[in-house]
């Protein structure tokens, strides 16, 4: 999503078929990076590492996600949600503060009968 911003792209991997809304901050300190070419010193303040977001990722609008985060595999990112630690594979997350919602597996599974619902409601004539 080009709304999206990531303040260095080589610091942040993103899995398959992955899906990232807009006003979305994937940052981490290129403070390290920026002793080394001025002072030629090597540290390691902890603040340089690379964020990793898994395959089937779904990060909804206006998420933060802080350095050194790993977003597991067949996630979802509530809107809003500020990640500064890693989020396990499979879990729907809710903000402020990243708050565990839930298993994806579980959030899917109501969004399929919520969907059959509807679709049972529609072909039987009531309104939806």
């Amino acid at each position: 999503n080009p709304a999206a911003v990531f303040m260095d792209k080589g610091m942040v991997s993103i899995g398959d078929n992955c899906s990232i809304s807009g006003v979305v901050f994937v940052t981490h300190s290129g403070g390290d990076r920026v002793i080394k070419n001025h002072w030629g010193v090597s540290v390691d303040s902890g603040l340089g590492r690379k964020i990793v977001v898994g395959n089937n990722v779904t990060i909804g609008a206006s998420v933060t996600v802080m350095y050194g985060v790993t977003i597991g595999d067949n996630c979802v990112i509530g809107a809003g949600s500020y990640i500064s630690r890693d989020v396990p594979a499979g879990t729907v997350t809710r903000p402020p503060e990243a708050a565990h919602a839930g298993k994806t597996d579980d959030y899917v599974a109501r969004l399929v009968n919520r969907t059959q619902r509807k679709l049972i409601s529609y072909r039987a004539g009531e309104v939806i």
